[in-house]
C-alpha cells in the first residue's frame, strides 16, 4: 500500500516505464493478483491495443483498462451496491429544467430566466460541479446566510434552493453519476474487493477531488503508480506551462499523508525516447516554455508553418499534406492527427474536405441532434401548441417528411398558406374558402382546394386531438402514454424506423446516429416516466421539458475503421503512437484559448466562496496556465513531424491574428520560413504533386480545363488526367457538362419570329409600361410576360397594391365630385377626410382584399393610407382651384372593350401590335375657342420626365396618352384641341422640415412647392398662367416661372421642360417610331439580357429575375446597354435627327 510517482516531460519515457513496472508485475508468482491500468474514459481503447501490442494476447489479458467511470461500475456490480438506477444526463437535464419551471416564483435572481432551456443546462453544470466538489446544499444556504445582500447571496439561494430539490427528487428513486462515483467509493471502503490489486493511472494531468477519494480508497486497497508530465528541475512550486500537472502533485501529496501510506522514491524519467530521433520535436519540446531559450541553428525539416487565406483553404492544405505523407512516406492514416482547439467553427469545414480528398477522418466529439429529423418534428409538434398554429411551426413540423404526405403535396399547400395569409386560427376552420392562387381554370382550381382540405384535416386533426388529451392528462405517465402514441399513428416512428433500415447498409454512420437518436428518444419519455411519472405537469412544461432532454443528447459516433485520422480538442488529446500532428486553427485568442469563467460564477465569486471554504474549479487565470499545458501537450505529441497552421481571416471574411504559438516556434527555429497561401490553381499549372484522391484529382481537372480554356499553357499530365475520367462511366457525362459550362455564354438562345407567335400570336395587345419593360430589359419582359414567371404569392401589402388602392379611391373621388355637381372650390378638408375613409373601405371591399383587415398592424396602414390620400387630394385640390384647367375624365382607358380605341400599330407578315391604357387624369382648358389638354398621372414615388429615357423608349406613358387623347379629342371635345402640359403628380405626404414652427399659411405653401407637379409644359405664358392664377415670378402648381412672356423651367435637374406645339408633336412622332421599333423587336425574337444603364440608375435594382438571368458585368459577354445621359439641348438634336441608332 503505497503511491508510487513517474515524472517526466512529454515524450520522456513515462508510459514506457511504467510498461516495464507492469510486466515486471505479471512475473510476480500470485496469479490471482489483479492488475487495473486506469486512463481517461475516452482513451481507453487506446491503451487496450497498445498494451496488447506490448505484451502479447496471453498477458495482455491479464491487465484490465478502465476509466474512473467503469471502474466504479464494476465495483458497484461486485459490491452489491447498485440499488437505484442510474439517470442519465438527459435525464438529468429534464429533471433540472423541470424543478427550475416549478420553483421560478421562488426564485430571487432567475426566476425570469427558469424557462429557458439554456439555464436548464448552466444549472445543471453548477450542480455538476457542486457535487464534483463534494459541497452540499445546506453549505451554499450557510453561506449565503453570512453574506450581505448581494447578487452571490441571492445566486447561491437561488442554486441552493434548485439543488437541494434535485438531490431530493433524484434520490427518490435514481442516482446520478456523481452519486455513482460516491456510492462506489463508500462500497470499496467497506468491501475486501480489490484488495492486494495493483493499479497504474497513466494519461491523467490532473483528477477531479471525486477521483482522488477513489484514489484515496485505492490507495489502503493496494500499491498505485501514477504518471505525471513535469520537470524535475523546475520545483514543486513552478507556476508556468506545468503549473496543471504541479497542482494535481500537490493535491497527489496531501493525499498521502492523509491516509498514511508510505510515498516510494519518485521516478523522473529523462529518455526522450520519443524524440531520440528528431532533434527539431525534442527543440520544440525542450525550449518552447523555457526562458531564456536557445534557438536551432539548423535548417528545419520535420517542422513547418502554414499561412492560409481562410479556414477551408486552411483545411485543403491539411488534407493534400495527408495524401503527400501517404504516398512518399509510407505513412497510415492512423498515424496522423488533426488537433485544434475551435471544433466548431471547423468540423463542418473538415468533414466537407476531407470527404473531397477520401480521407477518412474520425472526429472526437459528440454531435447534436438538432438538425436531425426526428427532433425536428417533435420541437415543431410543441412548437404548433405554443404559437397556436402560426404557419411557420407548421411547415417546419411537415417539412420534417416524417408524415406520409408527399413533398409536392406540402408545397404547394405552403404556397397556398402564404398567399392566402393562412396562419394561426385559419387552420382549425372547418373548410377553408379561400382561392388558389394563380390558377384560372375552375375545376382544377376546386380539385386542389380539396386537397388542402384534407391536408389540413390530416394534419390538424390529430394535432388538437392529442393536445386535447394531453392537456387532460392527469399525470406525466398519460402524458407520455398519449404522446408516444401520437408518434406511432402519426407514422412519424414508422418513417423514421424505415430510415434506420435503409440506412443500415446505405450509409453505416448514419445508421449508427439514427438509431442513437431513437434509443435516446425512448430513454427520455421512459426516464420522464421513472422521474416524473405521478407529478401533474402542463403540456408546456411537459414539452419544455422533453425538448431540454433532446437537446442534452450528444451522440457518440464509432470509429468506422481502425485506419482514419483522428480529430481532436488539444484539450483532450493523449499519446497514442501518433507521428504527425496537424495543429489547425493556431491564431490568436483561440490557441492558447481564451479563458473566460463559464457558468453562474464569475472568477470574484470564486475567490469570495473559496475565503468561506466553498472550494470550486479554478478561476480563468488558472485555466490560462492550464492551456499553457495542453499547447505544450499538442506540440510534443508527435514522433516525426509537426505542421502548425492559422487563415489570417475566418469565413466571413473578419481578419484574425496569428497565436503567439506561430511566434514561439519562429523564434526558436530561425531558419524556419513560413509558407504561405497560394492557390495551386492559381499558382500556374501543377503537376502531379496536385493530383490527390480522385475527387480532388477531377476537382483540379477542372481547374486546368479552364486555364486551357483561357489560353494558358497545361502540364501535359492533365491530358492524361481527362483521358482517365472520360474512360469512366461514373464521370463522363460529367465531364460532358463541365464542358459545356466553359462553352456557356450567358446568351439565351436565339428565338425565332414563329416562336414569338406561338408566344404572343400575330396581333399582341401590350400595354405603354410593357412597352417600357422591354426597353429595360428584353430578357426580363420574356420571362414576365412570355413565359409568365411569377415569383410565390405572399399574403402582404406590395407597393403595387398600395399604388393601385391609391389610384382607385383618387378616382372614385373625382367621380363622387363630378356625379354629385360638386364645385372644387368649395370642398372642405372634413369633406374630403370623410369621404375618403368611405371611398377606401368601399374600394377595399371591391377588390377583395383581405390584406389591410387581417391584423391591426395593417388596419393601422390602412389609416396611413387614408390620410397619405386625403392630404394628396387636398393639393389635388389646390392645384386645380388656383388655376382653370379642370378635370374633365378620370381613369380614362383605351382598347378594345373602351370608348377610346386601342393605338394600332402594322408590323410585317400580318402581325399587329394594340396598345391599351388607362389614363388616370385629363384635363381641359378652353382659350380662345381652342382646347388645351393636361395629362395628369399619379405615382406613389418619385418621378421625373427625361429626354434622354424618352430616346431609349424608357419614358413613353404620358406622351402616349396624350397623342391617344389628341387624336381622339373630337369625340369629348368641340374645336382644335392641342397640348398643354403632360405632368406627374407624386402621391405623398411629406415631412416639413419645422412645420410645428410655421403658420398654415405657410405650411400649405411649403407643402405645395414640395408637391408641384413635373413633366413637359407648353412654352405659352397665356397657358402657364391658366394653370396658376396666383403665380408671381415661381409657380406653386408647376416647376415654370415666367419672364414677361417667356416661360422658363425653375429646376435644375429637368424636373420641368418647356416645350413648344412643334416639340410636342416631335416629340409624339417620335413615341410612335420608338413603339414600332420596340414591337418589332418584341416579334423578332430579341430577348438578349442587356439590362439598361444611365449612370448609377441600372434595370437590375428592382428586378425579381436576377436569379433567373445570372447577369454578372464582372463576366465576359455580360454588358449593360449603356445609355448616356443627354442634355436638352443634344437630346432635341437626337430626335430632330430621328433617333440613335439602336442595331
Amino acid at each position: 500500500m503505497a503511491l508510487a510517482m513517474i515524472y517526466g516531460r512529454s515524450g520522456s519515457g513515462k508510459t514506457t516505464e511504467l510498461f516495464r513496472r507492469l510486466e515486471s508485475g505479471l512475473q510476480d508468482a500470485d496469479i490471482t493478483k489483479k492488475r487495473y491500468v486506469i486512463v481517461p474514459d475516452s482513451f481507453s481503447y487506446t491503451m487496450e491495443k497498445k498494451i496488447l501490442e506490448e505484451f502479447g494476447e496471453e498477458n495482455g489479458f491479464k491487465i484490465q483498462v478502465v476509466g474512473f467511470r467503469t471502474l466504479s461500475q464494476r465495483i458497484l456490480e461486485n459490491t452489491g451496491g447498485i440499488k437505484k438506477p442510474l439517470l442519465s444526463p438527459v435525464g438529468q437535464s429534464m429533471l433540472i429544467s423541470s424543478l427550475a419551471l416549478k420553483k421560478k416564483s421562488e426564485l430571487k435572481l432567475y426566476g425570469k430566466s427558469a424557462a429557458y432551456a439554456g439555464f436548464a443546462n448552466l444549472l445543471g453544470q453548477t450542480i455538476k460541479e457542486m457535487k464534483t466538489y463534494s459541497i452540499t446544499p445546506e453549505q451554499l444556504q450557510e453561506t449565503a446566510a453570512a453574506l450581505n445582500d448581494s447578487e452571490l447571496k441571492f445566486k447561491l439561494e437561488d442554486i441552493a434552493l434548485l439543488y437541494g430539490n434535485y438531490e431530493e427528487e433524484l434520490h427518490k428513486g435514481f442516482i446520478d453519476a456523481e452519486d455513482q462515483l460516491d456510492t462506489a467509493v463508500q462500497q470499496l471502503k467497506k468491501s475486501d474487493y480489490l484488495k492486494d490489486s495493483a493499479f497504474y493511472v497513466d494519461e491523467f494531468s490532473y483528477f477531479t477531488p471525486k477521483q482522488l477519494e477513489m484514489l484515496e480508497v485505492l490507495l489502503k486497497k493496494g500499491e498505485v503508480t501514477i504518471t505525471l508530465t513535469y520537470d524535475e528541475g523546475l520545483g514543486l512550486h513552478h507556476k508556468g506551462m506545468f503549473a496543471l500537472p504541479v497542482d494535481t502533485d500537490k493535491a497527489l501529496m496531501d493525499l498521502v499523508k492523509r491516509v498514511g501510506v508510505s510515498l516510494k522514491e519518485p521516478k523522473f524519467v529523462k529518455g526522450g525516447e520519443r524524440f531520440s530521433k528528431n532533434q527539431e520535436l525534442a527543440h520544440v519540446e525542450r525550449e518552447f516554455y523555457t526562458y531564456p531559450n536557445q534557438t536551432y541553428g539548423d535548417s528545419v525539416s520535420n517542422i513547418r508553418i502554414y499561412r492560409a487565406q481562410n479556414p477551408y483553404e486552411e483545411m485543403e492544405y491539411v488534407a493534400r499534406d495527408i495524401i503527400r505523407q501517404v504516398r512518399e512516406k509510407g505513412l497510415r492514416y492512423k498515424d496522423v492527427a488533426i488537433l485544434l482547439r475551435d471544433l466548431d467553427t471547423y468540423e463542418g469545414i473538415l468533414q466537407s474536405v476531407m470527404a473531397q480528398f477520401d480521407i477518412p477522418v474520425f472526429i472526437d466529439s459528440r454531435k447534436e441532434i438538432d438538425t436531425n429529423p426526428l427532433a425536428s418534428f417533435i420541437d415543431g409538434f410543441f412548437e404548433i401548441y405554443r404559437r397556436n398554429f402560426q404557419s411557420e411551426a407548421v411547415f417546419k413540423y411537415l417539412k420534417t417528411t416524417l408524415l406520409p404526405l408527399p413533398k409536392e403535396e406540402i408545397d404547394a399547400l405552403e404556397n397556398y398558406c402564404l398567399a392566402n395569409g393562412i396562419t394561426g386560427w385559419k387552420w382549425k376552420e372547418e373548410i377553408w374558402p379561400w382561392p388558389v392562387p394563380d390558377t384560372k381554370n375552375e375545376l382544377l382550381a376546386q380539385r386542389e382546394l380539396n386537397i388542402f382540405n384534407e391536408i389540413r384535416e390530416i394534419v390538424v386533426n390529430p394535432l388538437i386531438e392529442t393536445y386535447e388529451a394531453m392537456e387532460k392528462a392527469s399525470s406525466v405517465r398519460e402524458m407520455a402514454s398519449i404522446f408516444y402514441d401520437f408518434l406511432i399513428t402519426s407514422h412519424a416512428l414508422i418513417t423514421f424506423s424505415d430510415w434506420i433500415k435503409e440506412l443500415e447498409t446505405n450509409d453505416p454512420e448514419a445508421h449508427r446516429e439514427y438509431k442513437q437518436i431513437m434509443d435516446s428518444l425512448m430513454q427520455i419519455l421512459d426516464q420522464m416516466v421513472e422521474a416524473m411519472g405521478d407529478e401533474s405537469m402542463t403540456l408546456d412544461y411537459f414539452g419544455n421539458t422533453l425538448l431540454v432532454g433532446l437537446s442534452s443528447i450528444k451522440i457518440a459516433l464509432i470509429p468506422a475503421t481502425l485506419d482514419q485520422v483522428i480529430v481532436g480538442d488539444i484539450a483532450r488529446v493523449r499519446a497514442g503512437g501518433v507521428k504527425g500532428i496537424y495543429i489547425v486553427g493556431t491564431n490568436d485568442g483561440i490557441l492558447p484559448k481564451a479563458t473566460t469563467t463559464a457558468g453562474i460564477f464569475t472568477d470574484n465569486d470564486r475567490e469570495m466562496l473559496a475565503q468561506k471554504e466553498i472550494h470550486l474549479a479554478k478561476d480563468s487565470r488558472t485555466q490560462a496556465l492550464y492551456e499553457q499545458f495542453f499547447v505544450y501537450n499538442a506540440l510534443t505529441i508527435g514522433t516525426d513531424f509537426l505542421t502548425v497552421t492559422y487563415p489570417t481571416s475566418d469565413a466571413e471574411g473578419k481578419a484574425l491574428r496569428p497565436s503567439m504559438v506561430i511566434g514561439r516556434l519562429k523564434k526558436l527555429f530561425p531558419k524556419l520560413e513560413e509558407e504561405i497561401s497560394q492557390s495551386y490553381l492559381e499558382a500556374g499549372s501543377p503537376g502531379r504533386e496536385s493530383i490527390g484522391s480522385e475527387r480532388e484529382a477531377y476537382r483540379a481537372l477542372i481547374g486546368q480545363m479552364r486555364r486551357y480554356h483561357d489560353g494558358a499553357t497545361v502540364d501535359p499530365i492533365w491530358r492524361q488526367v481527362y483521358d482517365r475520367f472520360q474512360k469512366d462511366p461514373s464521370y463522363r457525362e460529367r465531364l460532358h457538362s463541365v464542358e459545356e459550362g466553359l462553352r456557356y455564354t450567358n446568351y439565351p438562345a436565339e428565338l425565332k419570329a414563329e416562336h414569338m407567335d406561338q408566344l404572343y400570336g400575330k396581333k399582341i395587345h401590350l400595354t405603354v409600361s410593357r412597352l417600357e419593360q422591354f426597353s429595360r430589359c428584353p430578357f426580363a419582359y420574356f420571362v414576365k410576360y412570355g413565359l409568365q414567371a411569377k415569383e410565390r404569392k405572399e399574403f402582404v401589402l406590395s407597393t403595387p397594391d398600395v399604388g393601385s388602392l391609391m389610384h382607385d379611391v383618387l378616382d372614385r373621388f373625382t367621380k363622387k365630385i363630378t356625379d354629385e355637381g360638386l364645385d372644387w372650390n368649395k370642398i372642405t378638408p372634413d369633406y374630403t377626410k370623410t369621404a375618403v375613409d368611405r371611398l377606401t373601405d368601399q374600394a377595399l371591399e371591391s377588390q377583395k382584399n383581405p390584406v389591410l383587415a387581417s391584423s391591426r398592424r395593417y388596419q393601422h396602414m390602412t389609416g396611413k393610407i387614408k390620410r397619405i390620400i386625403s392630404s394628396s387630394l387636398n393639393v389635388i385640390q389646390s392645384q386645380i382651384v388656383r388655376g382653370e384647367f379642370q378635370p374633365l375624365y378620370s381613369e380614362v382607358g383605351f382598347g378594345p372593350k373602351d370608348d377610346i380605341p386601342a393605338i394600332v400599330i402594322d408590323l410585317e407578315n400580318g402581325r399587329e401590335v394594340n396598345i391599351n391604357g388607362r389614363i388616370d387624369r385629363i384635363d381641359v382648358l378652353k382659350l380662345e375657342d381652342r382646347n388645351y389638354i393636361r395629362i395628369i398621372d399619379y405615382k406613389s414615388g418619385m418621378k421625373d420626365l427625361n429626354l434622354t429615357e424618352i430616346i431609349h423608349g424608357l419614358q413613353l406613358q404620358l406622351l402616349v396618352y396624350l397623342d391617344v387623347i389628341l387624336r381622339n379629342s373630337k369625340r369629348f371635345l368641340a374645336g382644335e384641341t392641342l397640348p398643354g402640359a403632360v405632368l406627374y403628380y407624386r402621391i405623398h405626404r411629406p415631412t416639413i422640415e419645422n412645420g410645428v414652427e410655421l403658420s398654415d399659411e405657410e405650411l400649405e405653401t411649403k407643402i405645395l412647392k414640395e408637391l408641384r407637379l413635373k413633366g413637359l409644359i407648353l412654352d405659352d405664358a397665356r397657358v402657364v398662367r391658366t394653370m396658376d392664377k396666383d403665380m408671381m415670378d415661381v409657380s406653386l402648381v408647376i416647376h415654370a416661372k415666367l419672364k414677361g412672356d417667356e416661360v422658363k423651367s425653375d429646376s435644375r435637374n429637368q424636373a420641368a421642360l418647356i416645350v413648344s406645339n412643334q416639340q410636342f408633336d416631335q416629340l409624339r412622332e417620335y413615341v410612335g417610331q420608338t413603339i414600332k421599333r420596340i414591337s418589332l423587336a418584341l416579334i423578332n425574337g430579341e430577348v438578349s439580357v442587356t439590362p439598361y444603364r444611365i449612370d448609377q440608375k441600372i434595370a437590375c435594382t428592382y428586378c425579381d429575375y436576377h436569379s433567373i438571368c445570372q447577369f454578372d458585368p464582372s463576366l465576359k459577354g455580360n454588358e449593360y446597354n449603356r445609355i448616356r445621359k443627354l442634355k436638352p439641348e443634344e437630346a432635341w438634336l437626337v430626335i430632330d435627327q430621328g433617333g440613335v441608332n439602336h442595331d
